[in-house]
């Protein structure tokens, strides 16, 4: 949620608090052990999660939310002038999507759409598709010798769910939270 006002994360937080959740942040688990019978799921084991930060944690059920990490490997293996293009893990592209290294050359040939962009936006399957939707229209144009059209990143909708009945609908700058 980094590009979220932190108003969101605030109220989630809160909210997950109050639901009884302890919310550990800028820590990872280094290890898992079954430790006994999960009272909530049985004939499960209830498993002892240990952090980077020292918290050893009981748990029934454990969700991986680790964000987004892009697989750039096949960029930065072999060739050296695509290793140049590829920025923090991400493939940095122009406002055409089209690949560029560290000099702002484009590739003419090579378009990049979805998660591996270093486009500033959430990466939610609406962004990568109105992305791949571009990439083929630019395809096309290039083909055509046609100028290439230029993506334009903005905020686009999201909501988190706090469960069943609890989430929130984010939309540019604001949120509404649903109680």
């Amino acid at each position: 949620m980094s590009r979220l006002p932190k108003t969101v994360s605030d109220h989630c937080e809160r909210f997950l608090g109050e639901h009884g959740v302890r919310v550990l942040c800028g820590q990872k688990v280094l290890s898992a052990h079954e430790v006994g019978e999960s009272a909530f799921s049985k004939p499960e084991l209830q498993e002892l999660f240990v952090t980077s930060g020292g918290h050893e944690i009981k748990a029934d059920i454990c969700y991986l939310c680790t964000g987004v990490t892009p697989n750039s490997v096949f960029l930065t293996n072999g060739d050296s002038s695509l290793q140049r293009c590829v920025d923090n893990g991400y493939a940095t592209v122009n406002p055409s999507l089209q690949l560029v290294d560290s000099d702002e050359e484009a590739f003419q040939d090579i378009f990049v759409a979805g998660d591996l962009t270093n486009t500033k936006e959430e990466k939610l399957a609406q962004t990568a598709e109105a992305r791949a939707n571009l990439v083929l229209e630019n395809i096309r144009r290039s083909i055509n010798k046609e100028p290439l059209k230029d993506y334009v990143a903005g905020s686009k909708p999201m909501v988190i769910s706090l469960g069943d009945t609890h989430g929130l609908f984010c939309v540019a700058c604001s949120f509404f939270a649903r109680f």
